[in-house]
């Protein structure tokens, strides 16, 4: 896991708003925060993701959060992170597999928090692999066929 320094690397996000939202947010330059990072303020104690709210794997994400929370506590979570990406062409080819293209690519810059990188590879298995997978997942181990993604808890800029 890596404290954010100076930016040295490109960062993307795959956005779910529609065309218009996404100009306006990028127009304002309006900082954006992960809803673990803005958990921290009371105030937003209730905040979420879309994720959080819309993903369909929950058993999967519950045992991959049991693990991490046993055994590599250090990283950021899933659900409440950010998911983004170094390589702006895996970006779009993510884009495409897991959303249909539907998703507006932007580039990113990274205000304050933590990233943390992992194999979204290790994601793709069946009930009875979640936990061994999982423990690949956490420790960065990389597949033979990786398709890495930052796990990203802070505040970003798009």
């Amino acid at each position: 896991m890596n404290e954010l320094r100076e930016n040295e690397t490109e960062y993307f996000h795959l956005v779910g708003f529609d065309q218009s939202a996404v100009k306006g947010l990028i127009d304002d330059r309006n900082p954006l925060a992960s809803a673990t990072f803005a958990r921290q303020d009371p105030v937003l104690k209730n905040a979420v993701m879309p994720y959080e709210l819309f993903n369909v794997e929950k058993q999967k994400e519950a045992v991959f959060e049991q693990i991490r929370m046993k055994e590599y506590s250090d990283s950021p979570p899933r659900l409440g992170s950010f998911f983004l990406f170094d390589n702006s062409e895996l970006a779009k080819t993510k884009n495409q597999d897991w959303f249909q293209g539907k998703r507006v690519l932007c580039k990113v810059r990274l205000l304050q928090g933590k990233t943390f990188k992992v194999d979204s590879f290790w994601l793709n298995c069946k009930p009875e692999n979640y936990e061994q997978n999982a423990r690949k997942y956490w420790s960065g181990e990389m597949s033979q066929n990786p398709a890495p993604e930052i796990i990203f808890d802070g505040m970003i800029q798009l």
